[in-house]
């Protein structure tokens, strides 16, 4: 989606916040501070889920939904959070929220039977700021490093042009693309790098690398292995 397409969206998702909510566009601005946004599919910001939510987490009220997490289990189960901010990135909303068991995201893709209730509570300062901003991705929790990763041209020059965290930083080796930017250890930050295929020459620190190398032996175990299995047919 290019930016002038992304802010032709953005522009009128704040034209359905304030049709929906009865206020006026600088009303919401300031509920947008419960929202925010990197490069991400445009079709999200007309679903009705992520205005319930952005609404919940503006007004400081908690939610009732179903959530059924796409990696532990594909039965839902009901929680009730406390909304603390919504965000936007790589075509999926994901919404941080206070639990029982501490601060959790929970992709908004997975979430069904959402109700807005009455009760109110006091959201912690800050949270979205130091959650959201500091770190590549959703993921939160594990102390955040730098990440440091080495693409081979000519793929350096195709991601050279994609901002994947603000505070990112780009050296260049000759035709090689260095780039560093803070990041938690997490699957999500594996998947994005063996996206890089056969480009990406090198990554640290140590832990993440090999977890990138242990994913892509499984990777191509898998798919040995399913080959082998339409041959057999």
């Amino acid at each position: 989606v290019s930016d002038a397409s992304l802010e032709e969206a953005l522009e009128t998702f704040r034209l359905r916040l304030a049709e929906r909510l009865g206020t006026t566009r600088a009303g919401v601005d300031a509920i947008l501070d419960s929202f925010s946004s990197d490069r991400t599919d445009r079709s999200l910001f007309a679903d009705p889920r992520v205005i319930d939510v952005i609404e919940a987490a503006a007004q400081h009220r908690v939610l009732r939904f179903d959530y059924a997490s796409p990696w532990k289990s594909e039965q839902a189960t009901e929680r009730a959070v406390q909304p603390l901010h919504v965000r936007c990135i790589d075509g999926a909303a994901y919404l941080l929220a206070a639990t029982p068991a501490g601060e959790r995201v929970f992709n908004l893709s997975f979430v069904d039977n959402i109700s807005v209730t009455d009760e109110r509570f006091t959201p912690p300062p800050d949270t979205h700021e130091r959650d959201w901003s500091e770190s590549f991705g959703v993921w939160t929790g594990d102390d955040i490093v730098e990440v440091s990763v080495r693409i081979a041209a000519p793929a350096a020059r195709y991601f050279a042009g994609q901002q994947w965290h603000p505070a990112q930083h780009d050296h260049w080796h000759g035709d090689v693309l260095e780039r560093r930017f803070p990041g938690h250890f997490s699957p999500e930050i594996v998947r994005r790098l063996l996206g890089l295929g056969d480009a990406l020459l090198a990554v640290s620190p140590a832990d993440l690398h090999d977890a990138v190398t242990t994913a892509a032996r499984t990777l191509l175990a898998n798919l040995d292995r399913e080959g082998a299995d339409e041959g057999s047919c």
